[in-house]
This record gives C-alpha cells, sequence and structure tokens, in this order.
C-alpha cells in the first residue's frame, strides 16, 4: 500500500519542468519527481553518512578499501529500494539505520593503537558549556583523551558580553592565560592545544612556547604569533577555523592573524565556513550550525589522526 499523498506547489525552470514532463511517461510529471526527490534524499542520506564514518574515522583511501564496483552500487541501492519499503512497515528510520550501519562498516576504516593523541581544550567566553562538553566528547568517542579545563570556575554566561566582563574581573588577557597555564602544569608535554575564541589565548601561547606540543586547534580566533615569540614553532602544525562573516573572527582582525600564522607554520590550515555566527560549533547555542560543526569535526579528527 502506497504512502498518502499530499498535495505541494513547487518552482522550477521552465526547460527542466518540459523535460520531466516529456520524460514522466503515463506515471505523470508528480511522479516523476517525487522519484527524482527520493533519489536526492537517498543521495543525501549516504553524504551524511560519508561524513559521519569519515568524522570518526578519517576519510578513506582507494589503497584502504579498493575501488568500488558496479555491482557493489548496484547492491546498495537495491538494499536501499528495499529499506524504504521496510520503513512502511516499521518504526520510521529503522531500516534506514540498519543498511547505514552494513555501510559504515564497509567503508570505515579501523582504530589503530598508538595514534591516539592528547587534547586540551581550552572553552569560550560563555563559559565551560554543554556544548564545548559535547565537542570533547565527540572527541572522546574517536579514542583521544581530552581535557577540558574550566578557566571560569564552574560560570557561565548568557551572552559573550557576559562572559567577557568576567573574563576581566579574574584578569583578560593575563589571567586567563595564566588559568590556562595552571591547568596544564602537570599533564604530559605531548598535547595537541585547542581553544574555542577566548580560549585561543592560552591554547595559542601554549602551542607556541611548551616545549613537546603537539599541534595546535584555534577556533573562531587568532591572534598574532608576535604576542608569543618571533615565529611559529616549527615542528607545530596547526588549523584554524571561523566563519568568514563572523563579526568577531572576520571584522576584528582575527582572520589577518590567521593567514600570516598559516603562512608560517610549515604544516598549517585555515578553514573558512560560510556564515556569520560565533560559536558556530557549540551546539547548546543559538549560533550552532550543524553541518558547518560536521565538517569542522571531520577536519579535526583527520588533524587529530596524524598526530
Amino acid at each position: 500500500m502506497s504512502e498518502p499523498a499530499g498535495k505541494y506547489s513547487i518552482t522550477m525552470p521552465r526547460d527542466i519542468a518540459e523535460a520531466a514532463r516529456a520524460r514522466s511517461g503515463p506515471s505523470g510529471l508528480s511522479a516523476y519527481v517525487a522519484a527524482a526527490v527520493a533519489r536526492q534524499i537517498e543521495r543525501d542520506n549516504l553524504n551524511e553518512l560519508i561524513a559521519m564514518t569519515e568524522a570518526e574515522h578519517g576519510p578513506v583511501t582507494e589503497d584502504e578499501h579498493g575501488p568500488v564496483t558496479e555491482e557493489e552500487i548496484s547492491a546498495r541501492r537495491d538494499q536501499l529500494r528495499r529499506a524504504r519499503e521496510d520503513q512502511r512497515r516499521s518504526r520510521p528510520g529503522a531500516a534506514q539505520d540498519d543498511i547505514m550501519g552494513k555501510c559504515a562498516r564497509r567503508f570505515s576504516r579501523p582504530s589503530t593503537e598508538g595514534r591516539m593523541a592528547g587534547v586540551v581544550l581550552f572553552h569560550h567566553a560563555q563559559g565551560l558549556t554543554p556544548g564545548v562538553v559535547a565537542f570533547a566528547d565527540e572527541l572522546r568517542r574517536a579514542g583521544h583523551t581530552v581535557h577540558t579545563p574550566d578557566l571560569f570556575d564552574g560560570r557561565t554566561f548568557p551572552t559573550i558580553e557576559q562572559g567577557m566582563a568576567y573574563a576581566g574581573e579574574i584578569g583578560f588577557p593575563d589571567g586567563v592565560i595564566e588559568r590556562g597555564s595552571r591547568a596544564v602544569a602537570e599533564l604530559p608535554a605531548e598535547l595537541v592545544y585547542g581553544g574555542f575564541s577566548l580560549g585561543v589565548l592560552p591554547a595559542q601561547k601554549l602551542a607556541q612556547t611548551r616545549p613537546g606540543a603537539l599541534g595546535a586547534l584555534l577556533f573562531y580566533s587568532c591572534v598574532p604569533v608576535s604576542e608569543f615569540g618571533p615565529a611559529w614553532p616549527a615542528g607545530v602544525p596547526v588549523q584554524v577555523h571561523g566563519m568568514d562573516a563572523d563579526p568577531f573572527f572576520a571584522g576584528e582582525g582575527d582572520i589577518d592573524a590567521a593567514r600570516a600564522l598559516i603562512d608560517q607554520a610549515r604544516d598549517g590550515e585555515l578553514f573558512l565556513y560560510p556564515g556569520d555566527q560565533h560559536y558556530f560549533a557549540d551546539s547548546s547555542l543559538p549560533s550552532y550550525d550543524p553541518a558547518a560543526t560536521a565538517l569542522l569535526t571531520q577536519r579535526v579528527l583527520a588533524f587529530l589522526g596524524a598526530r
């Protein structure tokens, strides 16, 4: 029995509509469009699966899984088609979850012992929010040891302005940097230092000045290298992530500092995401951008996997 149909109004270029009408045959234009949309949903679901799999395991190379044959592609397509039929007889998503799990097992790479980097993540001006913790947990699920020092002693703030006011009370920037340095004093030297906005200050200083640093992850902010030394350390890889229209990152000079840093670093990357949000990877805040966060997470996990 087919799913109930609804009537919808859509707009498309005239030439595409005419081509679709010519090809639709006896089933009619509506059925043709519905089938095209269903195929696009399949593709979107597969792209999401690939993004999630690569975020957890890193990109899969041809050497790791070999070329995918036409027979395999056809078999996956048949499985997805059967999954849609099964969805009509069971809870929504159950069958698709199963096929996604099978695809993930086919294309994921096995985890590798000895390649799990230790990470310190410093929170932003709104404090150690649930979104910062959730991001750290994502890295932990990939096998990394992640430390999340609380520079604000348990306090969180509803706005950046309130958080920055508190940062001023404890000493900004020197007091914030000092708290970050104390937080890692008893930790091993071989660490990747990451920071979100305000947290970039201690993260960048430690990456530049603490011996043994394995890398730096600078989110939403970047300060000139000269703030902490004459040059970026030759053996410290770095990633900088920010939105291209963020009024803080793009409008207050951070993006220029990031470009100058990447020019110096032997192994450095600057990633710009479309949008104007500052804390776009914090899932507990209204500024959260899931698509940008998924891509950022994928890139971060690939970076950590190489350390």
